[in-house]
């Protein structure tokens, strides 16, 4: 869900003679990157910011001028509310600034200069520049050590991937895509082409799904991990931009044309999204892009669309670059997400870092178009979705995006996904996907060593901390929730075991060493070579084997006339349920449940 932002108010009506205090903007010495939310109104009502730009101008304590030019977020144009960073140099001098104006600007033409105050605190810790390179040269040699941690650490979860991904039998996820990581224009960028079939030969369709799994335009919000917990795709990155509903931060509303399932879902219209073009796709799988005045009614209508939403504009159409459909962020340098098409119909989701300083600073859409025909050269669509601080783009549950909402530590949440992926049809299938997913959201925190370096804190990616650095627990990572509570734990002990224990439920969600996993509570099989155990005809065990069986149609336990596996878990200690996949076509799973002390319920259709 959204974070709740504490808004600065500002008034643009007030008397210019007197400022107004932002207790927001205060901040100590060396403070660096700091976030500010604004709500500008005129009297009572939102002051509308379509087609307009703020600025800050400040005077310091010392008296040096400093202006910071230019919007962070834009997040309700109609509503006022907007975001900027406020960089290190504004927080050098301690004292009351001597003077500050907040002003809003269409083009070269001055709106509004509303007056504002604030102070930044002394820090008696400040160090000067001759005097930091004892300290920082401290926290290279701890972040060398980090490295070291994590490089360990990665080996396991290799170790756990290779097990999960090629050990086992058969294969839960979408396969046969292919992953390519680059640099280009000092920027990292991630592409994943989609074949129109899998290596089973099953087609593979691009869908859509609304965040909290709405069927409105207006929803709450959750990032893709969140989504996906309850979706099971592969692939899946972000989509339309969105706006809070009546300024409601936990309700938000896609912009523009907006198409699902065949149906107008009512999307947002407003100054912004008049000027984006839509996306749209039907059932031949062919992307197309239509101007703003084609009407979601016209796109299901005329052009029969089946999906459609509204991102920014098309990157590359009809043979070449669609640039007069861009407006001065299409040619400025951002994170990115987008899709692309080449000429046999393959897709291509792509996506690349921005707004992380020397190293990621962004890409323009020509140079998107650049980095992606340089190894693709028949590109015939290009799409830009949701960008900058929405930009998440995910792949097995890792989002290759870095974030840059919080300085980098947090992935922000949005309000709808385009994705390929394999449903899973049995319990076992959905159990392997929410272990990988859970951890590649681990992994993708605790590999953030960048976001580590730059923010100089033992934390990384905000809520993950390192420890362990004696034998009795060993080496790992763990979580805190937002206030700073431990949550859960990954560690390597000794002896070699991988553990994941959740201190809220205080249990082990997961324990990997050579022999098995263990996940829930739940076997799945030794030697890491298979999950499903042959049982023939004998009786499943007792509730000491949770896992999945094998079993032949002359098995006591199986319900059908035909082989059968059958998945064996506990619900809680005193609680299990078997549940049974005949291997034939034609037939319903079963299910049935046993206490203890009881015997078997009747085997029920599912």
């Amino acid at each position: 869900m959204a974070v709740k932002r504490q808004y600065a108010i500002i008034d643009t009506t007030l008397n210019k003679t007197d400022a107004t205090v932002i207790p927001e903007l205060s901040g100590r010495q060396g403070d660096n990157g700091r976030v500010v939310y604004f709500a500008i109104k005129d009297s009572e009502f939102p002051h509308d910011l379509t087609g307009q730009d703020v600025s800050l101008k400040v005077r310091d304590a010392a008296g040096k001028i400093k202006v910071i030019s230019g919007i962070y977020e834009l997040i309700s144009a109609r509503g006022g509310l907007f975001s900027m960073l406020i960089p290190g140099e504004v927080y050098r001098a301690a004292g009351d600034v001597k003077e500050a104006y907040l002003t809003v600007e269409n083009g070269d033409i001055t709106i509004s200069s509303i007056p504002i105050a604030f102070t930044v605190f002394a820090n008696g810790i400040i160090i000067s520049a001759n005097a930091s390179e004892d300290y920082l040269s401290s926290v290279d040699d701890l972040i060398e050590k980090v490295k070291g941690k994590i490089d360990d650490l990665e080996a396991y979860f290799k170790t756990l991937n290779d097990a999960i991904h090629d050990g086992f039998n058969y294969e839960p996820y979408l396969n046969g895509t292919k992953t390519i990581h680059d640099r280009a224009f000092d920027t990292t960028y991630t592409m994943i082409e989609i074949p129109l079939k899998d290596n089973d030969g099953d087609p593979i369709h691009l869908q859509r799904g609304l965040a909290n799994d709405g069927n409105t335009a207006t929803n709450p919000i959750e990032t893709g991990y969140e989504w996906n917990r309850r979706n099971y795709a592969t692939i899946y990155s972000n989509a339309s931009t969105a706006q809070p509903l009546n300024d409601d931060e936990d309700n938000w509303q896609l912009r523009g044309r907006q198409v699902h399932d065949g149906k107008d879902i009512v999307g947002y219209e407003n100054g912004v999204s008049a000027n984006r073009w839509s996306l749209a796709w039907g059932d031949d799988g062919w992307l197309k892009s239509y101007p703003p005045e084609v009407t979601a009614d016209a796109l299901i209508d005329t052009y029969h669309v089946k999906e459609a939403l509204t991102g920014f504009y098309p990157i590359y159409m009809n043979g070449r670059l669609m640039s007069e459909a861009w407006d001065k962020t299409g040619v400025e340098q951002h994170p990115r997400t987008a899709i692309f098409q080449r000429a046999a119909g393959n897709l291509i989701f792509y996506s690349n870092d921005g707004r992380l300083g020397k190293g990621n600073v962004g890409m323009t859409l020509e140079q998107v178009y650049q980095a992606v025909s340089s190894h693709y050269s028949d590109i015939v669509f290009g799409y830009d979705l949701d960008g900058g601080g929405s930009s998440q783009l995910y792949e097995y549950g890792y989002n290759h995006t870095r974030p840059v909402d919080s300085l980098g530590n947090t992935t922000r949440a949005v309000g709808d996904f385009i994705y390929v992926g394999k449903k899973p049809e049995i319990q076992r299938d959905k159990n392997i996907q929410h272990l990988i997913d859970m951890i590649s959201n681990l992994r993708e925190k605790q590999t953030d060593n960048e976001a580590f370096s730059r923010n100089r804190d033992p934390r990384i990616n905000g809520y993950l901390q390192l420890g362990g650095e004696n034998g009795t627990v060993g080496r790992g990572i763990y979580t805190r929730d937002e206030k700073g509570r431990a949550t859960n734990a990954l560690w390597l002990n000794p002896g070699g075991l991988l553990e994941w224990y959740d201190r809220e439920q205080r249990k082990d969600i997961l324990k990997l060493d050579k022999q098995e996993i263990v996940y829930n509570g739940e076997r799945w099989g030794k030697n890491m070579n298979r999950y499903i155990q042959t049982q023939g005809d004998k009786p499943i065990p007792n509730e000491s084997s949770t896992g999945g069986y094998l079993v032949t149609k002359a098995n006591p336990d199986n319900p059908f006339n035909v082989n059968a596996i059958i998945h064996l878990q506990n619900a809680n200690n005193s609680t299990e349920i078997e549940e049974a996949t005949p291997l034939a076509t034609g037939m319903k799973n079963k299910k049935r449940f046993k206490t203890a002390g009881l015997p078997w319920s009747a085997w029920e259709d599912m």
